[in-house]
């Protein structure tokens, strides 16, 4: 009877991933449980080293010249320098800001890599596995070596190479299960080569040594390209960066033709497929939207070092996505949305800005694809000189009309962002008609992140779900049907029903099977003061009693209560929230929770009260719910009001 009670969601998971995404996944599991990529992908070495020794590399990327760089960027060795000790010490920055160590070694045993999509990792994360073998700090470590010449900073690379290689045998172990994981480590190890030329630096040993290494893992990638084509997002994006990028490296090898042609044709198929017709990445996340594009500014470089260049639809819709990320952006601190995933993913990081600025990527996007900057010159400028965009101060591009989309209100010193949208692919998290509201660069409400994929209950992914987010919750229920860790059914679509300079009206349908209809209006009411009303509307008669829960979260600062208004004390001033029933006749409860503690009220739940700003971090946060045992329609009223220092 189980299975039974399955098959409605089977079906629905069909019709909605599509037929081709659930033939490449099938695809996939067969190729892994009939143990036919237990035996293409053998446990012993793939390339050849002593023909590595005979394959030229090919060097395509201009490094930077030390002079030009102390020239444009002051005090950049010094800084270069103190992170490439930290390095050398043994210490990195993982998703972002986590420091840890330099763990290279997987949980013994070792298996081949298909055992771990059988039996996966029970004790550990496998993203804390995963994570400091992308190589990122090898970059680093690059930089600083052509900021110095310092050969120290080569030892650390080759050192950390060559136990990666010892602890992770090619097929072996889960480093070798996710394509993804394989490219981005590819690149990282192109870029390092790249910076560590110097005669007498690497002798001809070395560079096979990592030149098989590369050839081993660019040889990996199409094998399960299945997977990555069912997923339809972020792999498939990576692994054709990463298999073009080293069919571009090693010409000379007798694959890198195929290796090219494969990589630009997946690359130009995601990106038709993946970034929609407004600019918005397929996985509904800022963090993933950086990611994209900072594989976008890779590639542009690689592929323009052969004398060739984007497709006029690839450039366009990228440039969009260009756009669409800059209408999540704070113009004050360079801080976005917290949308979505966040799992700490900071690939290709040439710059050295902080983890939550995405200032660097747009600047250097805004150039490579919308022949503008959308910034004045700043230290945000380093990713763009990395990649040799041209450093330049002429601001030719405004968001202009783009924000009628993005639902973007603005203020003098403050804006506000109601989210609504038509799924044309996997939601990430049930947040429709969820509202962010910043002032002065700080955010007043904030979206709670991801903390975790994997982790023990109830932490495995659990903030995906409406209850977490800034938005209207009905009968504790989702807006959609969860039928996974990553996987939403029944979408709850979003529809505009009115936008202009100070209001915006949209209703979303995930209620439908409640026969409920969910509207929320944002309007900009008076300078530094925002309404927010919420309509709880019946789509036929009914004389049930619904339970409505409206969540605000918003950041841990100083605060005080005082019946339905809280008022927070923040380093830019004070702000207060003012929450009311309307058109019923129950006025509600309110209860604030702070880090799953219940503070005031009788509401009880230990995921609220928390925000993630990247992967394996969790801090205090105080969610804010009021909560209404009412028949329909209702409508909730809150008030943000900026009182200024």
């Amino acid at each position: 009877m189980a299975q039974l009670r399955k098959l409605p969601l089977v079906y629905r998971a069909f019709t909605q991933l599509g037929f081709m995404n659930v033939f490449h996944y099938l695809v996939y599991k067969i190729g892994v449980h009939s143990g036919f990529f237990r035996i293409i992908t053998p446990s012993k070495q793939g390339f050849n080293h002593r023909i590595a020794k005979k394959i030229k590399p090919n060097f395509f990327w201009k490094v930077p010249d030390v002079n030009a760089l102390t020239t444009r960027f002051s005090g950049l060795v010094e800084s270069y320098a103190k992170e490439a000790d930290r390095i050398c010490n043994g210490r990195i920055n993982l998703f972002g800001t986590v420091e840890s160590g330099i763990n290279l070694t997987p949980p013994p045993p070792l298996h081949h890599w298909t055992f771990y999509e059988k039996h996966p990792l029970k004790s550990d994360d496998i993203k804390l596995v995963w994570e400091p073998a992308r190589f990122s700090f090898s970059i680093t470590l690059g930089q600083a070596f052509v900021a110095t010449q310092d050969a120290r900073y080569f030892q650390a690379f080759f050192d950390s190479f060559n136990m990666f290689q010892k602890e992770n045998p090619i097929n072996r172990g889960p480093n070798w299960q996710s394509g993804q994981e394989i490219a981005l480590r590819l690149i990282s190890w192109i870029i390092a080569a790249h910076c560590f030329q110097k005669p007498g630096l690497m002798n001809e040993d070395v560079l096979a040594k990592i030149n098989n290494a590369i050839a081993d893992h660019a040889a990996r990638i199409p094998i399960t390209i299945s997977y990555s084509k069912a997923q339809g997002n972020n792999h498939l994006i990576s692994e054709a960066v990463g298999l073009y990028t080293a069919g571009v490296y090693l010409h000379d090898h007798p694959s890198s033709n195929r290796w090219r042609k494969l990589g630009k044709k997946w690359f130009f198929q995601a990106i038709r497929q993946q970034i929609d017709s407004f600019g918005e990445y397929c996985q509904h996340s800022t963090n993933y939207h950086r990611l994209i594009l900072m594989l976008c500014l890779w590639m542009n470089l690689v592929v323009k070092s052969g004398g060739e260049s984007f497709e006029e639809d690839i450039k366009e819709r990228i440039a969009k996505s260009v756009y669409w990320l800059q209408n999540q952006m704070d113009p004050e601190s360079g801080n976005v949305i917290n949308l979505g995933h966040n799992d700490g993913s900071f690939v290709i990081p040439f710059d050295s800005s902080v983890y939550s600025d995405y200032r660097p990527v747009l600047q250097a996007a805004s150039r490579a694809f919308c022949e503008g900057s959308f910034f004045e010159s700043g230290p945000w400028d380093m990713l763009s000189f990395w990649l040799n965009l041209p450093v330049v101060s002429n601001r030719d591009k405004e968001i202009g009309t783009f924000q009628k989309y993005a639902t973007r209100i603005e203020q003098e010193d403050s804006w506000a962002k109601l989210r609504a949208v038509k799924y044309t692919n996997r939601p990430a998290h049930a947040d429709q008609l969820i509202v962010n509201i910043w002032h002065g660069g700080i955010p007043l409400t904030l979206d709670a992140g991801t903390y975790q994929y994997n982790a023990a209950p109830p932490w495995e992914n659990s903030l995906a779900g409406t209850n977490a987010h800034s938005t209207i919750t009905i009968d504790n229920q989702d807006q959609m049907t969860r039928a996974g860790k990553f996987l939403w059914l029944n979408w709850a679509d979003a529809e505009i029903l009115h936008v202009n300079k100070s209001s915006v009206i949209a209703r979303h349908n995930g209620y439908g099977r409640l026969n409920i209809v969910h509207k929320r209006e944002l309007r900009s009411e008076k300078p530094n003061e925002w309404l927010i009303t919420d309509w709880i509307l019946p789509k036929s008669n009914s004389d049930s009693e619904r339970t409505i829960q409206l969540h605000w979260l918003l950041p841990e600062y100083e605060y005080q209560f005082n019946r339905n208004t809280i008022q927070l004390s923040t380093p830019i001033g004070n702000y207060s929230l003012d929450i009311s029933v309307h058109r019923s006749d129950n006025p509600g409860s309110i209860s604030i929770i702070r880090a799953g503690e219940t503070v005031t009220g009788n509401h009880k739940d230990i995921l609220l009260g928390w925000y993630s700003p990247t992967y394996t971090i969790k801090i205090p946060a105080l969610s804010v719910i009021l909560q209404v045992d009412s028949k329909l329609p209702v409508r909730l009223l809150s008030r943000f009001v900026i009182n200024g220092e």
